[in-house]
């Protein structure tokens, strides 16, 4: 399918008609389509889906309803209509699909609901109302459209899509499968199990009296019911698992809603816990030092002992440094004297002058004070104050004194953060107010619960699954038996029929499992080719690609390893969108939204490289000022049919589009 033409009335931001011609030529397959962050890129994207579909999804994949996408601007001034006209073509045919909605409301002029026309005309030929979706369908299955009319800002997430055994990850792997057109295989091999299985019942019924095969019979009728059995298993396992699913969606909504309320009963908690451990801490260590104290006579002197140590270092100190001090002033008062006696300066040896030498005779005076008055005794003495500091230290502390400290130490800690801690439970009670913590521990105790019975279904679905395939294999061995057995004249005809049937059923079930092994490798090649393309990392090796079509890294030893970033994510999705598109059984246009928001320059560059090289029609819906190398931009232009830019309409509330005048 290749669009033509989007012709867009009062539709979410774009008042009034306006219209894209999205017409590409071989040379120049790319449409540029530019826009400030809410100017309406993505409202183009959703215009182009709900024409096709009827439905559009915010970025979280939830409906919004039609009622909500009537401009408000438009519906403010009394029009209650909006429509989106798409023209496109494929396998020669043109198509022109029209949908328009009627936006109903109340007598206070609030939108209570909507109703929707859809017209399609083919070749200019109308199609009935009923056909229509089985039409659009044909031309682009919706359950594939999410790798063609690709937003990026769901896709970022891919790897998630496929987890496995998840409702998401069974419908991509049935979209990727439907790309590659294994179903059309399927289908086929569907269809001969069918006559097979009436064959087996038509050749049954004329069998009836024939003994030899009655155990044949009873045991394929036993495999049979076994398989039977299984599916319907399987069906509502799979139903089951879809319910569970989403109570397990409102449950994470509901969880969603008072997420605050959840952390801070966390945090609560946590605290509560931390309190009650550092008590039991501290009465733990208040025990062990009635111990110790018993233990231990010197506890009660060990104390005035360490103080009286302290102030005898103290005053030994202050005695040395003044016994210090008077022996520097003694060398000073020595080297004054000489220098009057010898009429010489003690420093320089220079005669001195008269005013020098009376000088120096104040000095002397005043050193000659200062002396006599640090001679008088010292008391204590620094000998005495040396005596009492080496007698004291005889009586060091005893080991049970330091642990008793110790552990006094160790309860001041633990009882200097107590008030902080409780001070922030009293907040934590009191931003709490109104809120029903048992109901924030039942919805988390519910959807834990729901975790686990999602778990159980989705083994029940792969225990299904392995019973209905052994069941399979078991009756083509019980119905080629059955063939070999002896036949009746009257039967050989049907018997003829069923044997051609059952070995093209064997054939088609070999064919099916190896075209999708062969796709797989095919998508898995291609895929490596264009990542190694965009310029991703060096240690990269190749994409390998899971059961359900997940994408993983892989080294050059082999080995599978995780990225980090949400630019690789991103290139690893775009990888698997031209992938498809390159494998795809019937080609597509391209639409992308958002695809270069977490890409740096290399791979944003490479990205429009292989777009103007591989792709027929590329639409590229991209945040304005997006910028453009240098050395591609020249040869890039070339292939770029017209660029389309998005503004600010007269209000807010509007956006026009039109082409964008080249500076």
């Amino acid at each position: 399918m290749y669009l033509e033409k989007i012709v867009m009335t009062d539709f979410m931001p774009y008042i009034g008609t306006q219209e894209v011609d999205f017409s590409v030529s071989a040379d120049a397959p790319i449409i540029l389509i530019e826009g400030e962050n809410n100017r309406g890129k993505s409202s183009l994207f959703t215009a182009i889906r709900w024409c096709l579909y009827g439905r559009a999804l915010d970025r979280s994949s939830k409906a919004v309803p039609d009622q909500l996408l009537l401009n408000d601007n438009a519906f403010d001034l009394g029009r209650n209509n909006f429509e989106v006209q798409l023209s496109f073509s494929n396998n020669n045919d043109n198509y022109l699909l029209t949908r328009t909605c009627t936006v109903k409301k109340d007598s206070k002029g609030i939108r209570t609901g909507s109703s929707v026309r859809t017209f399609l005309h083919r070749n200019r030929d109308a199609i009935s109302t009923e056909d229509i979706p089985r039409y659009i369908n044909e031309v682009l299955d919706e359950s594939i459209s999410m790798f063609f009319l690709a937003d990026m800002e769901i896709l970022k997430n891919y790897e998630t899509l496929v987890e496995d055994d998840s409702k998401a990850a069974i419908e991509v792997k049935s979209a990727i499968e439907d790309i590659l057109g294994i179903p059309s295989l399927i289908s086929v091999r569907d269809a001969l199990k069918d006559i097979v299985d009436d064959t087996y019942k038509e050749i049954q019924k004329k069998k009836k009296e024939n003994s030899e095969k009655s155990e044949l019979e009873q045991k394929i009728a036993e495999q049979t019911s076994k398989r039977n059995n299984a599916k319907t298993q399987y069906e509502n396992a799979s139903a089951a698992l879809a319910e569970k699913k989403r109570e397990q969606d409102e449950l994470t909504a509901k969880l969603a809603k008072i997420a605050d309320a959840t952390e801070l009963i966390e945090r609560e908690k946590t605290l509560i816990e931390k309190n009650d451990s550092d008590l039991k801490q501290i009465d733990k260590l208040r025990k062990e030092i009635q111990v110790a104290l018993r233990e231990s006579w010197w506890a009660p002197v060990s104390t005035q002992v360490e103080l009286k140590m302290n102030q005898t270092q103290e005053q030994t100190k202050l005695a040395s440094q003044r016994h210090q001090s008077l022996s520097e002033k003694k060398f000073k008062l020595s080297s004054l004297e000489n220098s009057l006696i010898t009429n010489k300066c003690s420093e320089c040896q220079q005669d001195l002058p008269i005013p020098s030498r009376s000088e120096t005779q104040k000095n002397i005076e005043l050193l000659q004070s200062e002396i006599l008055e640090m001679s008088k005794p010292l008391i204590p003495s620094l000998e005495s104050l040396v005596d009492e500091s080496r007698r004291l230290s005889l009586f060091s502390m005893p080991r049970k004194a330091e642990v008793i400290r110790s552990l006094e130490r160790q309860i001041r800690i633990l009882q200097n953060d107590a008030p902080k801690r409780r001070q922030e439970i009293k907040e934590i009670s009191m931003a709490l107010q109104g809120v029903n913590k048992d109901e924030v521990k039942n919805l988390e105790i519910q959807r834990q619960n729901k975790d686990r019975e999602i778990g159980a279904v989705a083994m029940l679905i792969r225990s299904e699954t392995t019973k209905i395939t052994n069941a399979e294999k078991e009756l083509a061995v019980l119905n080629r038996k059955f063939l070999d057995a002896p036949k009746s004249a009257g039967d050989m005809e049907i018997s003829t029929e069923m044997a051609i049937a059952s070995s093209l059923q064997e054939i088609m079930e070999d064919t099916v499992s190896r075209f999708r092994i062969e796709m797989k490798k095919t998508v898995e090649k291609n895929a490596t080719e264009i990542f190694a393309a965009l310029g991703s990392e060096n240690v990269f090796k190749q994409l390998q690609i899971n059961e359900n079509y997940g994408l993983r890294l892989v080294d050059g030893k082999g080995q599978v390893f995780d990225h980090k970033s949400a630019g690789t994510a991103q290139v690893i999705a775009i990888s698997l969108i031209l992938a498809l598109a390159k494998s795809a059984a019937r080609s597509n246009a391209l639409v992308l939204d958002t695809p270069f928001a977490r890409l740096d320059d290399t791979h944003r560059d490479n990205v429009l490289k292989l777009l103007s090289r591989d792709s027929k029609q590329s639409i590229l819906l991209i945040q304005s000022g997006e910028k453009i190398s240098k050395e591609i931009e020249p040869e890039f232009k070339k292939h770029v049919s017209r660029t389309y830019k998005i503004s600010i309409g007269a209000d807010p509330k509007e956006s026009t589009i039109a082409i964008k005048k080249q500076v």
